[in-house]
């Protein structure tokens, strides 16, 4: 990469980073919570663990209707545990074909609804899917941005910074939105997902950089037949 130049301004960069670092760890403070519950709860479900109730409905609630062509049907159901202890399963497509009286078997993940019936019910939190992908970005700025600062290159000198960025959100964006079911690695799914975005765009970024450090007619440098050699006094030719 080029090296930094003598009072060259780099201000700009380091306050980028900053407040970017800033934001990032503020969304990861926020998102971190509510995917360790989903984490936890899915894991739970998948491997047996829950701690299981019997539970009499005391009420359901229902909400429908037309998307398109189809129609949609949510439910609500309020529950009373074994113990006494009173939980709602949320307004969500679960439906279960219970009516107000009836016994049924709840799971429990550290106090959390999860199953009726032995049906997963649980409604993931919607803080994960919007800050993922805008995290992901910032994970992918903040480090490209270190990256340049450590070789003292102005990002300006750079023009893709902003094109990887994109690529992490977007890719983040697809990959929530389309990844299949990942079997017994379903409870890593938002990891694996942040992972991915921040990890394919700083690869292809470093590719660019070797590559780049390999040319002989780097930006900032004239081309390889054009470059001067040391100058020579016609009295010393």
């Amino acid at each position: 990469m080029n090296r930094y130049r003598p009072g060259e301004d780099l201000s700009l960069e380091r306050t980028v980073m900053k407040y970017a670092a800033a934001v990032g760890l503020g969304l990861l403070l926020l998102v971190g919570y509510p995917a360790y519950q989903d984490a936890t709860a899915r894991g739970d479900f998948a491997t047996g663990h829950l701690s299981m109730h019997r539970a009499s409905v005391l009420d359901t609630n229902y909400d429908s209707g037309w998307d398109g062509d189809s129609n949609w049907v949510s439910q609500e159901i309020d529950l009373q545990l074994d113990d006494g202890t009173k939980v709602t399963k949320p307004m969500n497509g679960a439906v279960i074909n219970v009516d107000s009286g009836d016994n049924v078997s709840v799971g429990l993940s550290r106090g959390r609804l999860v199953s009726v019936n032995g049906e997963y019910v649980r409604r993931h939190s919607i803080t994960v899917p919007v800050s993922l992908p805008i995290l992901s970005g910032i994970l992918v700025l903040v480090t490209i941005y270190v990256v340049l600062l450590r070789s003292s290159e102005p990002a300006r000198r750079y023009p893709y910074t902003a094109g990887y960025v994109t690529q992490s959100v977007l890719l983040c964006f697809v990959a929530l939105v389309g990844l299949p079911e990942l079997g017994p690695f379903e409870v890593w799914r938002s990891v694996i997902v942040l992972a991915g975005a921040t990890g394919i765009p700083l690869v292809i970024f470093w590719w660019r950089c070797r590559q780049r450090d390999r040319s002989p007619n780097q930006p900032g440098r004239p081309p390889s037949g054009l470059r001067r050699g040391p100058h020579v006094h016609p009295d010393q030719a």
